[in-house]
């Protein structure tokens, strides 16, 4: 359809403002590639736009041509929205993605955009409270070590708090995971500044999984969280407030219809370790005639006994997986896409790797950065073999 002509926008990259210097006029997607060359860059065709200020000056200049995206402006929902469009992996957005993308928020067409856009109509830019003092009740979605800890900081400023946690305990990944999973640091360095280990029973230097959980559950005991917390109960969507005044939480016992409830701020503490595990499609894939197994289910190491186990990954759960393998399996073979260097809990079987790893001492020994001064790049450079001896 063709639009009337509305003033354009422009970023100017030598200043962090934003100014309105062009025409427009055309059908939706003419205007939608419009803006994306003029917040583009890259060499040759339309180039891309990469996250950041283009992506955010391309939001607010497409918000001055369609009244209905306005709520683009703010911070999370630009953030949201180039989470959406983007479909490729390479960090930056093509000229497809940008069109095919907003003409679809803009015409409701497809279903994984609904969401968006129906949170770009109710503009939430006015949804969280002026000061922390307008916030009575504050919902906390995960009953893990940050929503606890969220639950904590909050009631002892005298907010109504309500923790929604999904499973039957508090814990996070540390109420289940995979086989002898457990701390890679020693103990002090994971515990709650108010709330040390207690003294009542003798901990493991490097607490396994159990361990860890059972500190976690007297934490909540300790300060009296539990009554905050709702278990079995999952959140099924958060929209603003009437008015755009706070937020409504839908949330039911598992299995249970989910009801509205009304609080004045949201804490979403569900952490980087979402359900269902994420498995990577690889080529011949199906012709494989082994198990395959996500480390967030491998919880019995016993599936591998007399078995060749492969684990593809490089950090913590890759190499705990592996070592279980090894354990249980026939062999175990680690596959990685660049080496990591691990460090072993005692330097020289003799320090203690924190005392490498967080003092000024220990960081001495490690690679030199780039934007050390050059009396210090000489010093480095003049030491190298005591770093290569450490």
């Amino acid at each position: 359809r063709a639009l009337a002509p509305r003033r354009g926008f422009a970023f100017n990259i030598h200043a962090e403002e934003a100014k309105h210097e062009t025409l427009r006029k055309g059908t939706t997607r003419e205007v939608l590639e419009a803006v994306f060359r003029q917040h583009a860059s890259g060499d040759g065709g339309a180039g891309s736009l990469a996250p950041g200020a283009p992506f955010k000056a391309a939001c607010v200049s497409l918000s001055k041509e369609f009244p209905q995206l306005q709520a683009l402006q703010h911070d999370a929902m630009e953030g949201r929205a180039f989470e959406a469009l983007k479909q490729n992996e390479q960090g930056v957005m093509t000229l497809q993605e940008w069109t095919e993308g907003m003409t679809a928020l803009l015409e409701g067409s497809d279903a994984k955009f609904k969401n968006l856009a129906d949170r770009l109509k109710q503009g939430v830019l006015s949804g969280s409270p002026e000061t922390v003092a307008d916030v009575k009740r504050v919902a906390v979605i995960g009953g893990g070590v940050a929503g606890l800890q969220t639950a904590r900081a909050l009631s002892r400023r005298g907010k109504d708090v309500v923790v929604f946690e999904k499973s039957d305990n508090v814990g996070g990944v540390w109420r289940e995971n995979y086989d002898s999973f457990g701390l890679q640091v020693p103990k002090e360095l994971y515990e709650f500044p108010e709330f040390p280990y207690p003294a009542d029973r003798q901990w493991q230097k490097f607490p396994p999984g159990p361990e860890v959980q059972e500190y976690i559950e007297r934490y909540c005991d300790h300060f009296g969280l539990r009554s905050m917390v709702r278990l079995s109960t999952s959140v099924s969507r958060v929209e603003a407030g009437e008015s755009g005044k706070g937020w409504t939480v839908f949330a039911g016992r598992n299995g249970d219809a989910p009801q509205g409830e009304h609080f004045d701020f949201v804490v979403v503490a569900t952490g980087m370790y979402g359900w269902p595990p994420h498995i990577p499609s690889v080529r011949g894939q199906e012709e494989f005639e082994g198990q395959i197994q996500h480390s967030a289910t491998f919880v019995d190491a016993k599936v591998c006994e007399g078995k060749d186990v492969v684990v593809v990954g490089g950090g913590k759960s890759a190499v705990d997986n592996a070592v279980s393998g090894g354990r249980h399996g026939k062999s175990s073979t680690l596959v990685f896409r660049a080496a990591r260097w691990p460090v072993p809990r005692y330097l020289a079987n003799l320090v203690p790797f924190k005392y490498g790893t967080y003092s000024r001492a220990g960081h001495a020994t490690l690679p030199t950065h780039y934007d050390v001064s050059p009396t210090k790049w000489y010093m480095h450079s003049l030491m190298t073999p005591v770093k290569w001896t450490w």
